[in-house]
């Protein structure tokens, strides 16, 4: 679009500025399949709903500094494996609603590998809204879950938590592709990477 304007200088001039197309209609919701809240009829209006899940990879590797004036193969610390890795998933929720209690998050895990280990929840003092009657209610937690097979990369066995009102039709899996060397570290510096695998280990038999 041109529009005419005057300058400091009082000179007639045109000036180019970004065109824009303005529609006015109904948005008809029942019309958008590519949406992905979960339309099922139900009140997913919340006052707070928040989750996160945690991972603790245990390699279960002992540094230990060297007692001997001689270093071990040229320095001064070992590292050894006492066992076989293991993996703990830690979710924690919370979840507030006014008018009604909210949805919680089921500690069943639909992975048959991750097993139960035990649960933390947690209720908050009921209070009321601004209008003196609406209750709000907030309920808390923490669940724990062992893996029985662990993977060295462990990113392959997270999930991105999902809130009650979408639909489970996203990806939360991790690929190896967003990881990106060199973000948290220098660029080689300190020699070769290791892993677990190079280490010596109490819990394999020689």
């Amino acid at each position: 679009m041109v529009q005419p304007y005057i300058d400091d200088q009082t000179k007639v001039g045109e000036q180019e500025f970004p065109s824009a197309i303005v529609m006015v209609g109904e948005i008809d919701f029942n019309d958008d399949e590519e949406g992905q809240w979960d339309d099922d009829g139900s009140d997913w209006i919340f006052t707070d709903y928040y989750i996160t899940n945690r991972y603790e990879d245990d390699p279960h590797i002992y540094m230990g500094g060297m007692t001997s004036p001689t270093p071990f193969n040229g320095a001064s610390v070992s590292f050894v494996q006492l066992s076989s890795r293991t993996l703990l998933w830690i979710a924690d929720w919370t979840a507030s609603k006014i008018g009604e209690k909210p949805l919680i998050p089921d500690p069943t895990s639909n992975d048959v590998n991750w097993k139960f280990l035990g649960k933390i929840p947690e209720t908050s003092m009921v209070v009321v809204g601004p209008d003196g009657i609406s209750d709000l209610f907030r309920v808390s937690g923490t669940y724990f879950y062992g893996h029985t097979n662990p993977s060295s990369s462990t990113f392959d066995l997270m999930l991105f938590p999902r809130p009650p009102w979408l639909k489970d039709v996203v990806d939360r899996t991790i690929p190896n592709d967003m990881l990106a060397r060199n973000l948290i570290d220098g660029s080689g510096q300190g020699g070769q990477a290791s892993s677990a695998a190079d280490l010596p280990s109490l819990a394999r038999q020689e």
